[in-house]
C-alpha cells in the first residue's frame, strides 16, 4: 500500500525514492478524481503513460514530439496513451 497520492509534484519524487530499482521496466499505477480542469503540464521522459477514463469524460491536450498539439476527449471506459517524452494536460 502506497501513501495517498495527491497529484503534488513532491510525491512522485518521494515515489522515485521508494521504487527507483525498477529502471525502465518499472511501473506505476495512479488513480486520480478530477474536479476541475489542469492547471499544468506534465512529461514522462522514458515510460508512456496510460490514461483510462473510469467516469464521465477528460480532455487531453497531448503535444506530440513533433510540437503538434491535439486534443482529445476520453469518454469513461475508454482509454488514451501519451509517448514518452510527449506533454499532457487534463483539462
Amino acid at each position: 500500500m502506497q501513501p495517498e497520492f495527491t497529484g503534488q509534484t513532491e510525491r512522485h519524487s518521494e515515489h522515485r525514492t521508494r521504487h527507483d530499482t525498477g529502471g525502465i521496466e518499472g511501473r506505476l499505477v495512479v488513480m486520480h478524481t478530477f474536479t476541475s480542469s489542469g492547471t499544468s503540464w506534465e512529461m514522462h521522459p522514458i515510460g508512456a503513460e496510460v490514461i483510462l477514463c473510469t467516469a464521465g469524460n477528460i480532455t487531453l491536450v497531448q503535444e506530440q514530439l513533433d510540437g503538434i498539439i491535439t486534443r482529445n476527449t476520453v469518454a469513461a471506459g475508454a482509454s488514451a496513451v501519451t509517448f514518452p517524452g510527449c506533454g499532457t494536460q487534463a483539462t
